[in-house]
Order: C-alpha cells, then sequence, then structure tokens
C-alpha cells in the first residue's frame, strides 16, 4: 500500500493559505498513487497566529472556531481525491469541553472521529483540553487503520486496544517541540511495531510558530515502520523524512508481508502475548 506521511512546516497562515497548502497536499499525494495521507498533530496551528494570543487559555476558544470547516474540507477533498485521509488534528468544542481531535475520513464511508486518549501536562493545565474516551476503526481496501495522537503512542495499551480490534496499520500524527520527545515517540512507535507486528505511519509537524503560545518550536521526521525481521528492513524503518525539511514522504508499506509475519516471522509476539500478566501474583523480597 502506497501511503504518503506529511512532514509539515508550521508557519502563519489565512484560511484561504491553509486550505489551498491542504489540498494541494493531497492532490500530490493522491497523484502519486498514495491510498492514504497521514497529516500530523495540530495540523491547524498556523491559522491562529493571526489572533494575537495573550492568554494561552485563550487558544482553544479561537482554534474551535476552525472545527467546521477543516471537517468539511476534509471530507470534500477525500472524495474529490478518492484518497483516505488522516487529517491531523486541532482543538474541537464540544459542549463546554474541548478537545484535541483527529479526523479519520474515507471515500464513500464518511468520517470517523478520534479524540486524544492521554494529554500532556500543557494540554492539562494551559489549555485545559479533556481526554478522549473511545476509540475508532477505519477499514480501507488494503487495511484497517487507527489513530494514536502523538502522547498516546507512549502507552501501549492504546496501541494493543486497537490491534485486538483489528488494525493491522496504526497511525500517529505528532508534534514534539524539541529532540528528545522526538525520540520518545519514535522509539515507542517503533515498539508497537515489533511488539504488535504490524505497521506504523508518524507524521510530525516542523519548524517554528512563536507567535502562537505552546506551539513555538517543532522537531521531528516522517516515516513508515516495519518489524524488526527477516524480509523488512533491520532497522524497521521501510521510508524516513528528512531532518527539518517540509515534504511529503510516499513509499510503500508491504502491509500484506507485515500480516504474514504473525504467522512467519522469526519471532512472533502477537501469537505468543500474555494478556493474563496483570492478573499474576507478584512475589517480593
Amino acid at each position: 500500500m502506497k501511503i504518503a506521511a506529511v512532514q509539515w512546516l508550521m508557519q502563519p497562515l489565512t484560511w484561504a493559505e491553509f486550505e489551498k497548502k491542504y489540498s494541494q497536499t493531497i492532490a500530490f499525494a493522491a497523484q502519486s498513487g498514495a491510498r492514504l495521507v497521514v497529516f500530523p498533530e495540530y495540523v491547524t496551528g498556523g491559522l491562529l497566529a493571526r489572533h494575537n494570543l495573550k492568554q494561552e487559555r485563550d487558544l482553544p476558544f479561537h482554534w474551535a472556531e476552525y472545527s467546521q470547516p477543516f471537517r468539511q474540507l476534509v471530507q470534500t477533498l477525500a472524495e474529490a481525491y478518492q484518497i483516505a485521509i488522516i487529517s491531523g488534528s486541532q482543538i474541537e468544542r464540544q459542549g463546554q469541553v474541548f478537545y484535541n481531535v483527529c479526523h479519520l475520513a474515507v471515500p464513500g464511508k464518511g468520517l470517523l472521529t478520534q479524540a486524544k486518549l492521554h494529554l500532556t501536562p500543557w494540554e492539562q493545565e494551559y489549555w485545559q483540553l479533556t481526554a478522549g474516551e473511545e476509540l475508532v476503526l477505519a477499514s480501507l481496501p488494503d487495511a484497517t487503520v487507527g489513530v494514536m495522537i502523538c502522547y498516546d503512542s507512549e502507552f501501549p495499551t492504546v496501541a494493543a486496544a486497537l490491534a485486538e480490534a483489528g488494525a493491522d496499520l496504526l497511525c500517529c500524527p505528532y508534534c514534539t517541540e524539541d529532540e528528545a520527545g522526538f525520540w520518545r515517540v519514535r522509539y515507542c512507535l517503533q515498539a508497537r511495531a515489533v511488539e504488535l507486528q504490524l505497521g506504523v505511519v508518524a507524521s510530525p509537524t516542523i519548524g517554528f510558530l512563536p507567535e502562537v503560545p505552546g506551539l513555538e518550536q517543532h522537531h521531528g521526521r516522517a516515516a513508515l515502520l516495519t518489524p524488526c525481521d527477516l524480509g523488512f528492513p533491520p532497522r524497521g524503518i521501510q521510508a524516513e523524512g528528512q531532518p527539518g525539511l517540509e515534504q511529503i514522504l510516499i513509499a510503500e508499506l508491504p502491509l500484506a508481508q507485515i500480516r504474514a509475519s504473525r504467522q512467519q516471522g522469526s519471532v512472533r509476539p502477537w501469537d505468543v502475548r500474555r494478556q493474563d500478566l496483570m492478573q499474576l501474583p507478584v512475589r517480593k523480597l
């Protein structure tokens, strides 16, 4: 399956400029033969630069203004280009609470929304976001896709729950401000590919956006990841973006081969995983 992972430069944008850039990215991915395009966490953050924000806690109210136009744009482009879209995330308001959400749009099927399940201290303390309470899966002709938004990738239970529900491809839109944050997410994603024997797609933000509190700097590399086993790249990296360069990473991810590795791999962690370990007695000295 050919997949496009977007390494998105954060910069001040009007809605018209964002819509043009986002649409052109999807058009390029579709014309290149990609069946799925994945955008990063907080992909719409550049829209906030024009709001001249003074208080961090004002940000969710302004961000939520773009929820409906963004949803509509994603659905329209999925149908227009006949390509599945992992939209990247933004803050959305539901009643009196705010969520960090990512949309999964599939041509002919509609749109699902995944809210971030684990919130960072910044998201809780400054933006006062609320954690999501459900998982969603999207069925494509070549894969069943689940989404882990950034910090969610650092919790094995999220990926395991999605895999148990049928996911064989996990997509991670992420936004990390420094090199340490990037490697936290990256190492965790590679662990998820190994322990669950599935494919993983990572899509980051890069660059600087000093006008928006909490989104000032970004460090990341797009990647398509596999298990580390015979028949795959030894380091489990099928393809990888260039550091600091805005780009659309397009590559084939051998999903049929990855699925087969669950029965034919030199190790088979998916088959031998112990789901009873949390209930086992613990002996201590």
